[in-house]
C-alpha cells in the first residue's frame, strides 16, 4: 500500500514528487462530478477516520457539504498518542499521497485553504511535507493555499476541537459543542482528518474502489516497561488478517499482555488476543478498536498492574487542567492503582465516566476498567473458573 510488501515493517524511504507520479500517476481533479463518485467511492469501500474514531467519512463531510464551499482542510498530524508513530511515517515516506488526499477533499467540499497540523517537536515531518509543497510548486502542478501551524506537544494537541481552536487562534485545548457534527459552530467549515485518512483518500483517488487495498496500518510497539514504549514499528495488513498473523511474521512470541489501541485501549492476554480481527469493523461487533492503529506487546514475565498504573499517571499529566475529572480524578485512579486497591479504581471510575469536558478521562477509565477485568478473568482462570452449570 505504502512504500512495503504486505504484512512487511514500513521503512523510511521518501516518495519524492518524480517517484509518486510513476507509482500512481497524475491526480484527477475532483470537482463536480467527479467529486461526487470519489465521496461515492468512499462511502463504498467503508472508509473510516484513522486517527482513531473510526467514524464514516463519507457521512463526515455532509455537514460540510451542507455548510456550503469556503472552508478549510486540516491534515492533523499532531501524533500525541504515545504508542503511535504512523502518521509520522506516512508524512515521511507518503507526502504526495497526503497531499493528493487533502486536495481531494478540499476539492470535493469546496474549501479555499488546506493546514498542516503538526506538534512542535516533528521536524523530520514539517520537512517532508514542506519539500513535498516544494516539488508541487516546482512541477507547475495546482495547490491551494497551504499553510504549516505548530501545536504544542501533548496528547490533545490532535484531538478535533482542541485543533479547530488552534486554527482560530485560540488555546490550543478541547472545546464543547453543542452539536458533533459541526464542531466549528456557525463559522466556516474547518474539516480536520488524520494524516492516514487523507492519505487514504488520495489512494482510492487513484485506483478507485474495485482497486483500493483493503489494509490496516499499525503501529507495534514490542516493548513497555513503566508506560515507556519501545522498538516502535509501522507495520501493514490484511484486514482478513488477525493479530496473531502480524505476530508471527515479526517474531512476537514471548508476550504476556497486549493493548489495543493505545493509552486510551484495552487490555488482553497475548494468548487469547492472537485470535482477535484486524478489521475494524469485526472489533467493533466486539466493543474493540485499534484506536489510532496501535498494538503494544507486555514482554513476559512483566505485571500488568504496573503498567496500567503508570500509564494512567502518564495520560493523568496530559490533562488540559479544564475540569475536575482530569485534575482530580485521574490522579486518584492512577494512585489507587499503585496501591493494588482495584475496588477503589472501580468505585473511582462509576464516579468520573462520562463527566469530563473531552474523551480523555473515559479512554484512560476504558484502558484501567479493561486491567482490573484481565486480571480478575485470570485470577479466575487459575482458580479453575467458575461453574455456572
Amino acid at each position: 500500500m505504502f512504500v512495503s510488501h504486505l504484512g512487511q515493517a514500513v521503512h523510511a524511504q521518501r516518495f519524492d514528487y518524480a517517484a509518486h507520479i510513476d507509482h500512481w500517476g497524475s491526480r484527477p481533479m475532483r470537482r463536480g462530478r467527479a467529486g461526487t463518485e470519489l465521496h461515492r467511492e468512499v462511502a463504498e469501500v467503508g472508509l473510516t477516520g484513522c486517527g482513531g474514531s473510526h467514524f464514516p467519512i463519507a457521512k463526515k463531510w455532509g455537514p460540510v457539504l451542507a455548510a456550503g464551499p469556503g472552508g478549510t482542510v486540516v491534515i492533523n498530524g499532531a501524533e500525541g498518542e504515545p504508542g503511535s508513530v504512523k502518521d509520522a511515517v506516512v508524512m515521511q515516506t507518503q507526502p504526495h499521497l497526503v497531499l493528493d488526499g487533502a486536495m481531494n477533499v478540499a476539492e470535493i467540499i469546496g474549501a479555499r485553504d488546506i493546514i498542516i497540523w503538526l506538534e512542535e517537536s516533528a521536524h523530520a515531518s514539517a520537512d517532508s511535507m514542506g519539500k513535498a509543497i516544494a516539488e508541487r510548486q516546482h512541477s507547475g502542478d495546482p495547490l491551494l493555499p497551504i499553510t504549516m501551524m505548530w501545536a504544542p506537544s501533548g496528547y490533545l494537541s490532535g484531538e478535533s476541537t482542541a485543533v479547530i481552536a488552534g486554527v482560530r487562534g485560540e488555546p490550543v485545548a478541547p472545546t464543547h459543542t453543542l452539536d458533533r457534527a459541526r464542531p466549528w459552530g456557525h463559522d466556516l467549515p474547518i474539516l480536520v482528518h488524520n494524516v492516514e485518512t487523507l492519505a487514504r483518500v488520495g489512494m482510492l483517488g487513484h485506483t478507485g474502489a474495485g482497486e483500493y487495498p483493503r489494509t490496516v496500518l499499525i503501529t507495534l510497539s514490542l516493548s513497555i516497561e513503566e508506560g515507556v514504549l519501545t522498538d516502535r514499528r509501522v507495520v501493514e495488513a490484511g484486514v482478513s488478517d488477525t493479530i496473531g498473523d502480524v505476530f508471527d511474521r515479526h517474531g512476537v512470541d514471548a508476550a504476556s499482555w497486549i493493548l489495543l489501541g493505545g493509552f486510551a485501549g484495552t487490555w488482553h492476554q497475548a494468548d487469547q488476543a492472537r485470535l482477535l480481527p484486524l478489521a475494524p469493523d469485526l472489533l467493533r461487533n466486539n466493543g474493540l478498536s485499534l484506536g489510532a492503529g496501535i498494538v503494544i506487546v507486555v514482554p513476559r514475565g512483566r505485571e500488568l498492574l504496573p503498567q496500567a498504573a503508570a500509564i494512567a499517571h502518564i495520560m493523568a499529566g496530559e490533562s488540559a487542567g479544564q475540569c475536575g475529572p482530569c485534575v482530580f480524578g485521574l490522579p486518584a485512579v492512577a494512585k489507587a492503582l499503585d496501591r493494588g486497591r482495584l475496588g477503589d479504581v472501580m468505585d473511582l471510575s462509576m464516579m468520573i465516566k462520562g463527566r469530563g469536558g473531552c474523551g480523555l478521562p473515559d479512554g484512560v477509565l476504558r484502558m484501567v476498567e479493561s486491567a482490573v477485568d484481565v486480571l480478575q478473568e485470570k485470577v479466575g482462570a487459575d482458580d479453575g473458573g467458575v461453574s455456572h452449570g
